[in-house]
């Protein structure tokens, strides 16, 4: 599945997208707008429950800015009913706590987002610079 997003089209016409421009319409983001996020924050809102090939799945979607360009991902468990419980929750942040080692975890609006730690400090040192 591919994803078109703001920040792909801004490199790929040749321009360059800055914090507040728009593309066909769409805002640009910039890395310093994402929040710190912890997985322990993980509830129904940031979820999804998908019922495919006879299971139930609790999905947890995201993008994952660890490559060249973002992705759109999911840390997923099956679980035994129509509606998650405490507990699967529980397993699924464990799943987030170790998905995000060695990088850390943002949130823009309602979506979050994995990043290295050296866009981490990037973003530190852009507004420093400021």
């Amino acid at each position: 599945m591919k994803v078109s997003c703001p920040w792909q089209a801004a490199s790929k016409s040749g321009a360059s997208a800055t914090r507040g421009d728009t593309i066909h319409g769409t805002r640009a983001m910039d890395l310093n707008d994402l929040k710190p996020f912890d997985p322990a924050d993980v509830d129904e809102t940031l979820t999804r429950v998908v019922v495919h090939g006879g299971k139930t799945h609790l999905l947890f979607p995201y993008v994952d800015g660890v490559g060249a360009e973002p992705k759109y991902h999911s840390i997923g468990i099956v679980i035994a009913g129509p509606a998650a419980t405490v507990h699967d929750f529980q397993e699924l942040t464990l799943r987030v706590k170790k998905a995000g080692e060695g990088a850390v975890w943002r949130i823009v609006f309602n979506t979050p987002w994995l990043v290295t730690l050296s866009d981490e400090h990037g973003g530190e040192e852009r507004t420093r610079r400021r």
